[in-house]
């Protein structure tokens, strides 16, 4: 290991990347280097007076324990910002002082991850880094999004999408994932879990979340997932994402989905992106979007009702028709939500009190 032209390269003293692996929580404060024998120290201390210099000392790997990944982190580190402190903070400031609780959305999600988080050297011409050093880079991460969240927002945040979209419509875990890629194996969903128990504030719920999560094949698999972490400790609801659309899914379809997850014992059950995709905006178009609406919210209030199914939150995908992101994805003009461009209400609008209102009878 030529440890003086490595530190050199990255242009980095050694005392910097320790201090700096400490603050992450990487290394143990205490042993900094984690050494086994006095007889390594001493190695060490040797070594540390060539960084910087032209010697080039190999050491034993299995008598010093800071792998490359570690000083891989710290280089990261320094270069980038590690985690988006500025837009967490315009959304954070932006709920606390409007007195709303946020969701947290999303911490592991296949797509919009950027390919450089999976790479060497975060560098997408090197190749992908293997399944122990994104491990790795997956617990800083997520230590690190919720610790700042925690100590700077207390109490702000209710709940977290932990991993999104990790099952395929097909009835198979998704592989078009660079989770998936790096890791080999699909442990990522439960160590993303296992990390985000740790660091979360306390009394935060945790979710998997996913979409077509009625589809009979997606949903056995989700549901088994489901059982696999809240048997764990590690999961505490599932997320229904619910983009509908004016012919799919059936209402009885929704329903035996919703059935199905409601009868694990002590699950939460949250729907958790809304909307109905609908091109027809003509009036009889926006009374057929309210009516089919009402029809999915009058199985909802009637299950919680009932007692049938702990559903604690519904969240609508957005504001008003304008700003969904439906119409991009869809390639054609889409009116999904409550509110118009104008943010005058629509039938959908009413319609959903309405069930609400029936089911308070």
């Amino acid at each position: 290991m030529d440890i003086a032209r490595m530190m050199s390269e990255f242009n980095v003293s050694f005392d910097m990347a320790l201090n700096r692996l400490e603050a992450l929580g990487l290394i143990d404060g205490s042993q900094k280097l984690c050494l086994d024998s006095e007889k390594v120290q001493r190695r060490v201390g040797k070594l540390l007076q060539c960084v910087g210099g032209n010697a080039k000392l190999n050491v034993p790997s299995e008598e010093i324990r800071i792998p490359y990944e570690y000083i891989d982190y710290v280089i990261y580190n320094y270069n980038h910002n590690a985690i988006p402190k500025e837009t967490l903070e315009k959304a954070l400031k932006a709920a606390q002082e409007a007195g709303i609780p946020l969701r947290g959305h999303t911490l592991v999600w296949y797509s919009q991850t950027p390919k450089w988080f999976f790479s060497k050297k975060y560098d997408p011409s090197k190749g992908y880094v293997n399944k122990a050093t994104m491990k790795k880079r997956m617990k800083s991460y997520i230590k690190q999004v919720l610790t700042y969240c925690k100590e700077n927002y207390p109490g702000l945040i209710y709940a977290w999408d932990v991993v999104n979209e990790a099952v395929g419509d097909d009835g198979n875990y998704r592989t078009e994932s660079m989770w998936y890629e790096t890791y080999g194996d699909f442990s990522y969903i439960k160590d993303a879990f296992t990390f985000a128990r740790k660091y979360a504030e306390k009394g935060t719920k945790l979710f998997l979340n996913d979409y077509n999560e009625y589809i009979a094949q997606k949903r056995d698999l989700f549901y088994a997932k489901v059982v696999e972490l809240h048997d764990a400790g590690l999961l505490d609801g599932v997320g229904m994402q619910s983009h509908w659309d004016m012919d799919f899914p059936s209402v009885d379809l929704f329903e035996t989905a919703l059935e199905k997850y409601a009868s694990i014992d002590g699950i939460e059950i949250q729907l958790t992106e809304i909307d109905m995709h609908n091109t027809d905006d003509s009036e009889e178009g926006l009374k057929k979007q309210a009516e089919r609406y009402k029809e999915f919210f009058d199985v909802i209030t009637k299950m919680k009702r009932e007692g049938k199914a702990n559903i604690t939150s519904v969240t609508f995908w957005g504001l008003k028709d304008g700003e969904s992101w439906l119409s991009g994805f869809k390639g054609e003009t889409s009116y999904p939500l409550l509110f118009t461009d104008d943010m005058e209400k629509k039938p959908c609008y009413d319609s959903i009190l309405e069930a609400g209102k029936t089911a308070q009878k």
